[in-house]
C-alpha cells in the first residue's frame, strides 16, 4: 500500500427512515450515535474508509436500537466486503502476510475469516446430498 488514505464521508438520506438492525423494519430516526470509521476494500493501493454517524431508531418491536448498516455488522471497523477481501486473500497467504500487505492487524484477518465461514455455514444447502465418498490413501 502507498500510504494513502481515502476518506469517504457517508450521510443518510435526509427524511428516510432507517432500519432496525433487528428485524429490519423501516422505523423513525431517535438521534444520531457518534462518528465511526469502517475499512473498505482498497483501491488502486489507497487504503479506504467510510464514515458514517449510525443513527439510532425507535423500533416498535425493539424499542430504540442502531440502524442496519449494510456494509458493517455491529461495531465492527471492518466493513463486510472488506472482510470477504482478507478471508479470499487468507486462502493464498499466511494471516500474518495478510496482515501485514493490508495494514490490519491479524486479530481482523482472524475475525474476518471466521465470519465468512460463518455466513457459509448459515447458507449451506446439503438438501439434495444423497451420499458421500471418503477415499482412503
Amino acid at each position: 500500500m502507498s500510504g494513502v488514505t481515502v476518506y469517504v464521508e457517508i450521510a443518510s438520506r435526509k427524511g428516510s427512515q432507517s432500519l432496525c438492525h433487528v428485524c429490519h423494519q423501516t422505523c423513525p430516526t431517535y438521534d444520531h450515535l457518534y462518528e465511526r470509521h469502517y475499512r473498505f476494500v482498497p483501491l488502486w493501493g489507497y487504503t479506504v474508509i467510510f464514515i458514517y454517524r449510525p443513527r439510532r431508531v425507535n423500533c416498535s418491536k425493539h424499542g430504540i436500537a442502531v440502524e442496519y448498516v449494510p456494509w458493517s455488522d455491529g461495531k465492527s471497523p471492518i466493513s463486510k466486503p472488506f472482510q470477504i477481501f482478507l478471508s479470499h486473500w487468507a486462502k493464498h497467504l499466511s494471516w500474518k502476510e495478510v496482515a501485514n500487505q493490508f495494514k490490519v492487524s491479524w486479530r481482523n484477518v482472524f475475525e474476518s475469516v471466521k465470519h465468512v465461514v460463518k455466513d457459509g455455514l448459515k447458507h449451506r444447502d446439503i438438501e439434495n446430498v444423497r451420499a458421500i465418498g471418503i477415499d482412503f490413501i
